[in-house]
C-alpha cells in the first residue's frame, strides 16, 4: 500500500522534473509511474507494462538525482512493471534475487518458429529498411537507443 509520505516525495520529485524534460515525455512516460515503496534506500516505481519500464530504464539517473533534490535523501530507484500488489511481489523478487529465473524456459518453451531466422528471410527492394530496423532492434537487446519497432 502506498503511503502519503512517498506519494508527497513523487510529487516533488515531479515538480522538479518539469523543468528537467519536455511536457511530452513527462507526461507520457514519467507521471503515469506510481510510487510504491521507499525502504532501505531504495525508491520503488510502479509502470504499467514491460514496454513502458524499459523505455523508462533510460531516465533512472534523473529520478534519482530529482528524488535526492526532492527530499534531500539518496535512493536507489527500481523500476517495476505492473500494479501496487503485483509491483510489491516485484520488488520482493528482486530483493531476493529470484525475478528473471525462469526467463530462459519461458523463452524455449514459447511458439516461434525456428526456421523464421534472419539469415533465411529474404532482402529486397521492398523491404530493406524493415530488415535493417529488425536486426538493429534485435542485436542491441536492451539498449537505451530509440526502438523503432
Amino acid at each position: 500500500m502506498e503511503r502519503p509520505d512517498i506519494r508527497t516525495r513523487w510529487q516533488r520529485a515531479l515538480v522538479l522534473l518539469e523543468s528537467e524534460m519536455s511536457e511530452i515525455s513527462l507526461n507520457t512516460w514519467i507521471k503515469p509511474m506510481l510510487p510504491v515503496s521507499a525502504e532501505q534506500g531504495v525508491f520503488v516505481l510502479s509502470v504499467p507494462n514491460e514496454f513502458h519500464k524499459t523505455f523508462v530504464d533510460q531516465y533512472v539517473s534523473l529520478i534519482r538525482n530529482t528524488l535526492k533534490a526532492a527530499g534531500s535523501v539518496e535512493y536507489e530507484v527500481r523500476i517495476v512493471v505492473g500494479g501496487s500488489e503485483a509491483a510489491d511481489r516485484q520488488a520482493a523478487a528482486l530483493e531476493n534475487g529470484s525475478l528473471g529465473s525462469d526467463t530462459f524456459g519461458q523463452i524455449s518453451n514459447s511458439r516461434l518458429n525456428s526456421q523464421y531466422t534472419f539469415e533465411s528471410f529474404v532482402v529486397g527492394s521492398g523491404n530493406r529498411f524493415a530488415h535493417a530496423a529488425c536486426v538493429a532492434v534485435a542485436e542491441k537487446q536492451g539498449g537505451r537507443n530509440f526502438n523503432p519497432l
